[in-house]
Protein backbone atom coordinates (compact mmCIF):
# COMPACT_ATOMS: atom_id res chain seq x y z
CA UNK A 1 0.00 0.00 0.00
CA UNK A 2 2.82 2.28 0.75
CA UNK A 3 4.55 1.36 -2.71
CA UNK A 4 0.95 2.64 -4.41
CA UNK A 5 0.65 5.76 -2.30
CA UNK A 6 4.23 7.16 -3.12
CA UNK A 7 3.17 6.00 -7.03
CA UNK A 8 -0.32 8.21 -6.29
CA UNK A 9 1.87 10.84 -5.58
CA UNK A 10 4.03 11.48 -8.57
CA UNK A 11 0.69 10.62 -10.97
CA UNK A 12 -0.95 13.32 -9.03
CA UNK A 13 1.69 15.86 -9.68
CA UNK A 14 2.14 14.62 -13.30
CA UNK A 15 -1.85 15.25 -14.53
CA UNK A 16 -2.15 18.74 -11.99
CA UNK A 17 1.01 19.37 -14.26
CA UNK A 18 -1.13 18.46 -17.10
CA UNK A 19 -4.36 20.25 -16.26
CA UNK A 20 -2.30 23.95 -15.65
CA UNK A 21 -1.75 23.17 -20.02
CA UNK A 22 -4.54 21.99 -20.42
CA UNK A 23 -7.42 23.97 -18.84
CA UNK A 24 -7.21 27.65 -17.25
CA UNK A 25 -4.92 27.55 -14.22
CA UNK A 26 -7.55 29.07 -11.69
CA UNK A 27 -10.00 26.12 -12.96
CA UNK A 28 -7.04 23.54 -12.62
CA UNK A 29 -6.25 24.87 -8.89
CA UNK A 30 -9.48 25.13 -8.17
CA UNK A 31 -10.48 21.32 -9.34
CA UNK A 32 -7.15 19.60 -7.48
CA UNK A 33 -7.95 21.76 -4.40
CA UNK A 34 -11.23 19.91 -4.04
CA UNK A 35 -8.48 17.17 -2.28
CA UNK A 36 -9.23 18.36 0.76
CA UNK A 37 -12.50 16.72 0.63
CA UNK A 38 -11.09 13.34 -0.71
CA UNK A 39 -8.15 13.55 2.47
CA UNK A 40 -10.76 14.21 5.13
CA UNK A 41 -12.93 11.62 4.22
CA UNK A 42 -9.70 9.18 3.61
CA UNK A 43 -8.37 9.64 6.71
CA UNK A 44 -11.66 9.40 8.75
CA UNK A 45 -11.95 5.70 6.70
CA UNK A 46 -8.58 4.67 6.77
CA UNK A 47 -7.08 6.56 9.86
CA UNK A 48 -9.42 6.38 11.84
CA UNK A 49 -9.71 10.43 12.23
CA UNK A 50 -12.66 11.82 13.93
CA UNK A 51 -14.37 14.14 11.96
CA UNK A 52 -14.60 17.61 13.47
CA UNK A 53 -16.58 20.61 13.26
CA UNK A 54 -13.95 22.61 11.74
CA UNK A 55 -13.26 19.96 8.87
CA UNK A 56 -16.68 20.47 8.20
CA UNK A 57 -16.99 24.06 7.96
CA UNK A 58 -13.37 24.00 6.47
CA UNK A 59 -14.93 22.02 3.70
CA UNK A 60 -17.89 24.21 3.53
CA UNK A 61 -16.01 27.17 2.98
CA UNK A 62 -13.64 25.75 0.34
CA UNK A 63 -16.85 24.60 -1.50
CA UNK A 64 -18.70 28.06 -0.89
CA UNK A 65 -15.10 29.81 -2.44
CA UNK A 66 -15.59 27.73 -5.32
CA UNK A 67 -19.24 28.34 -5.93
CA UNK A 68 -18.48 32.00 -5.70
CA UNK A 69 -15.43 32.11 -8.21
CA UNK A 70 -17.31 29.86 -10.60
CA UNK A 71 -20.70 31.57 -9.76
CA UNK A 72 -21.38 32.46 -13.48
CA UNK A 73 -20.94 28.57 -14.62
CA UNK A 74 -23.83 27.63 -12.44
CA UNK A 75 -22.37 26.48 -9.49
CA UNK A 76 -19.52 23.53 -8.08
CA UNK A 77 -16.66 23.73 -11.20
CA UNK A 78 -17.53 20.60 -13.34
CA UNK A 79 -15.08 19.17 -15.91
CA UNK A 80 -15.92 19.91 -19.05
CA UNK A 81 -12.30 19.48 -21.13
CA UNK A 82 -8.89 17.18 -20.22
CA UNK A 83 -7.47 20.01 -18.51
CA UNK A 84 -10.48 19.84 -15.97
CA UNK A 85 -10.59 16.31 -15.52
CA UNK A 86 -7.23 16.21 -14.71
CA UNK A 87 -6.77 18.77 -12.55
CA UNK A 88 -9.86 16.51 -10.41
CA UNK A 89 -8.11 13.47 -10.55
CA UNK A 90 -5.11 14.65 -9.35
CA UNK A 91 -6.27 16.22 -6.26
CA UNK A 92 -7.98 12.76 -5.89
CA UNK A 93 -4.71 10.67 -6.47
CA UNK A 94 -2.80 13.55 -3.99
CA UNK A 95 -5.41 12.91 -0.90
CA UNK A 96 -5.16 9.27 -1.73
CA UNK A 97 -1.34 9.19 -1.85
CA UNK A 98 -1.16 11.17 1.46
CA UNK A 99 -3.14 9.13 2.72
CA UNK A 100 -1.28 5.66 2.15
CA UNK A 101 2.28 7.37 2.48
CA UNK A 102 0.92 8.58 6.22
CA UNK A 103 0.26 5.03 7.53
CA UNK A 104 3.82 3.64 5.56
CA UNK A 105 6.60 4.91 8.52
CA UNK A 106 9.69 1.91 6.95
CA UNK A 107 10.24 3.86 3.84
CA UNK A 108 12.53 7.45 4.39
CA UNK A 109 11.56 10.95 3.14
CA UNK A 110 14.29 10.74 0.68
CA UNK A 111 13.45 7.19 -1.02
CA UNK A 112 9.28 8.44 -1.36
CA UNK A 113 10.74 11.82 -3.06
CA UNK A 114 12.79 9.41 -5.51
CA UNK A 115 9.91 7.46 -6.68
CA UNK A 116 7.70 10.32 -6.75
CA UNK A 117 9.83 12.47 -9.08
CA UNK A 118 10.35 9.27 -11.50
CA UNK A 119 6.75 8.61 -11.42
CA UNK A 120 6.22 11.64 -12.03
CA UNK A 121 8.51 12.07 -14.95
CA UNK A 122 6.97 8.75 -16.68
CA UNK A 123 3.20 9.53 -16.48
CA UNK A 124 4.07 13.48 -18.26
CA UNK A 125 5.60 11.61 -20.92
CA UNK A 126 2.69 9.28 -21.22
CA UNK A 127 0.44 12.06 -21.25
CA UNK A 128 2.66 13.90 -23.48
CA UNK A 129 2.75 11.46 -26.26
CA UNK A 130 -1.23 10.73 -26.44
CA UNK A 131 -1.42 14.31 -26.70
CA UNK A 132 0.65 15.00 -29.76
CA UNK A 133 -1.47 11.69 -31.22
CA UNK A 134 -4.71 13.37 -30.57
CA UNK A 135 -3.35 16.69 -32.09
CA UNK A 136 -3.68 18.16 -28.63
CA UNK A 137 -0.32 19.61 -28.59
CA UNK A 138 2.32 19.52 -31.19
CA UNK A 139 5.82 18.33 -30.64
CA UNK A 140 7.80 21.52 -29.93
CA UNK A 141 10.89 22.85 -32.32
CA UNK A 142 14.82 22.23 -31.64
CA UNK A 143 15.32 25.66 -31.03
CA UNK A 144 12.24 26.20 -28.88
CA UNK A 145 13.41 23.14 -26.42
CA UNK A 146 17.12 25.16 -26.33
CA UNK A 147 15.67 27.63 -24.88
CA UNK A 148 13.85 26.13 -22.20
CA UNK A 149 16.66 23.98 -21.22
CA UNK A 150 18.78 26.87 -20.44
CA UNK A 151 16.65 27.24 -17.23
CA UNK A 152 15.73 23.80 -16.35
CA UNK A 153 18.37 23.00 -14.54
CA UNK A 154 18.15 26.33 -12.39
CA UNK A 155 14.34 26.01 -12.07
CA UNK A 156 14.65 22.31 -11.39
CA UNK A 157 17.44 23.06 -8.46
CA UNK A 158 15.80 26.03 -6.89
CA UNK A 159 11.87 25.40 -7.24
CA UNK A 160 10.48 22.03 -8.60
CA UNK A 161 13.03 19.25 -6.29
CA UNK A 162 12.50 21.48 -2.81
CA UNK A 163 8.69 22.07 -3.38
CA UNK A 164 8.15 18.30 -4.32
CA UNK A 165 10.25 17.34 -1.50
CA UNK A 166 8.36 19.45 1.07
CA UNK A 167 5.20 18.17 -0.55
CA UNK A 168 6.20 14.69 0.16
CA UNK A 169 7.38 15.29 3.41
CA UNK A 170 4.34 16.90 5.09
CA UNK A 171 1.90 14.08 4.42
CA UNK A 172 4.31 11.94 6.59
CA UNK A 173 3.70 14.28 9.64
CA UNK A 174 0.29 15.33 9.22
CA UNK A 175 -3.24 14.01 8.57
CA UNK A 176 -4.01 14.31 4.79
CA UNK A 177 -6.79 16.58 4.73
CA UNK A 178 -5.10 19.33 6.69
CA UNK A 179 -2.03 19.04 4.21
CA UNK A 180 -4.50 19.49 1.36
CA UNK A 181 -5.95 23.18 3.32
CA UNK A 182 -2.51 24.34 3.76
CA UNK A 183 -1.84 24.31 0.57
CA UNK A 184 -4.50 26.47 -0.54
CA UNK A 185 -2.63 29.29 -0.05
CA UNK A 186 -1.21 27.91 -3.91
CA UNK A 187 -4.69 29.15 -5.25
CA UNK A 188 -4.00 32.61 -4.31
CA UNK A 189 -0.88 32.84 -5.92
CA UNK A 190 -1.97 30.80 -8.89
CA UNK A 191 -5.08 33.36 -9.74
CA UNK A 192 -2.88 36.31 -9.29
CA UNK A 193 -0.08 35.13 -11.01
CA UNK A 194 -2.62 33.91 -13.85
CA UNK A 195 -3.63 37.35 -14.05
CA UNK A 196 -0.74 39.18 -14.23
CA UNK A 197 1.13 37.00 -16.81
CA UNK A 198 -1.65 35.31 -18.53
CA UNK A 199 -4.14 37.69 -18.80
CA UNK A 200 -6.62 35.41 -17.10
CA UNK A 201 -9.48 37.19 -15.38
CA UNK A 202 -9.78 38.21 -11.51
CA UNK A 203 -12.68 39.96 -11.05
CA UNK A 204 -15.60 40.00 -7.91
CA UNK A 205 -15.57 36.86 -7.82
CA UNK A 206 -11.66 35.60 -7.41
CA UNK A 207 -12.04 38.83 -4.66
CA UNK A 208 -14.68 37.35 -2.43
CA UNK A 209 -13.72 33.84 -3.53
CA UNK A 210 -10.35 33.09 -2.73
CA UNK A 211 -10.70 35.08 0.87
CA UNK A 212 -13.63 31.79 1.82
CA UNK A 213 -10.62 29.63 0.31
CA UNK A 214 -7.88 30.68 2.56
CA UNK A 215 -10.28 30.75 5.40
CA UNK A 216 -10.82 27.37 4.92
CA UNK A 217 -7.37 26.54 4.87
CA UNK A 218 -6.54 28.04 8.52
CA UNK A 219 -9.85 26.60 10.37
CA UNK A 220 -8.02 23.81 11.41
CA UNK A 221 -4.90 24.85 12.75
CA UNK A 222 -5.99 27.61 14.34
CA UNK A 223 -8.48 25.36 15.82
CA UNK A 224 -5.78 23.28 17.34
CA UNK A 225 -3.74 26.28 17.88
CA UNK A 226 -6.58 27.57 20.24
CA UNK A 227 -7.07 24.18 22.07
CA UNK A 228 -3.23 23.81 22.97
CA UNK A 229 -3.46 27.22 24.40
CA UNK A 230 -6.46 26.39 26.54
CA UNK A 231 -6.28 25.31 29.87
CA UNK A 232 -6.23 21.86 30.14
Amino acid sequence: MGAFGRHSGGCAYALYAAALLYTDVVRAVLLFYLMPIWGFLLGWAFLGDRMTWYRWAAIALGVAGMMVVFSDEAGLPLPRVWGDWFGLISGVFWALGCTLILTEKRVRIATQATNFFLVAALVSVVVALVSTSQGTASPPQGAAVGGVLIWFLPVALLLIIPGGYASIYAPSKLNPGLVGLLFMAEIVVAAVSAAIWAGEPFGWREMVGLPLILLAGLMEPLALSRRARSPA
